[in-house]
């Protein structure tokens, strides 16, 4: 049942994102993109769970930080509703490191550089620092923030992605376990 659940969504999802393909600049696909996965989430989380967008912070981080220290914006934030959070706007909050439960990044293709900036931002997430919180009040957060990516189109083979996460590994002399978590491309697989 679960898996034709899933499989259906994942038709729904890459038939919704072609209405996306008809806007006239490509920075407008974007938006409808993510926005059909905070909808399929906000019918699938459950209501302890909010999603939004912004950044993730923690109890080191500095106010209005210079340029090149700038930190990641989150397409999609999976945030516990019993944690406060700071507003910038209607669509746009600092999440408390503590309360963020994951990032969701949205590509309408992924590139090699995609993946890049995507595995950078999951790192800076991975390394904030969580610090006890007496308020929560239901179960308690991953020991670090799950990162996921899912992109509508992406290279021919799952393969060719699993070459990209290895030479990232290799070039920035990182951990394995502070890149993305799981990527997804919608209709042809899965890295976990």
């Amino acid at each position: 049942m679960l898996v034709s659940h899933i499989n259906a969504i994942e038709e729904v999802l890459l038939a919704q994102s072609k209405t996306a393909q008809n806007a006239g600049h490509p920075n407008l696909r974007g938006g409808p993109r993510e926005w059909f996965i905070r909808d399929f989430l906000e019918g699938h989380l459950p209501s302890t769970l909010e999603i939004g967008q912004g950044e993730i912070i923690d109890a080191n981080s500095k106010p209005n930080p210079p340029r090149g220290s700038y930190r990641p914006q989150a397409d999609v934030v999976v945030y516990r509703r019993d944690m406060p959070k700071i507003a910038y706007s209607t669509t746009d909050s600092a999440y408390l490191v503590e309360g963020a439960m994951a990032t969701i990044e949205s590509k309408s293709v992924l590139t090699q550089e995609e993946l890049n900036n995507t595995c950078r931002a999951t790192n800076i997430h991975k390394s904030l620092s969580r610090q006890a919180f007496s308020g929560m009040s239901v179960g308690a957060p991953p020991k670090e923030v799950i990162s996921y990516l899912v992109a509508y189109a992406g290279p021919a083979n799952m393969s060719t992605i699993s070459g990209w996460l290895v030479n990232y590994v290799q070039q920035q002399n990182i951990s394995p376990d502070k890149l993305v978590d799981m990527i997804v491309v919608l209709g042809k697989g899965v890295l976990w």
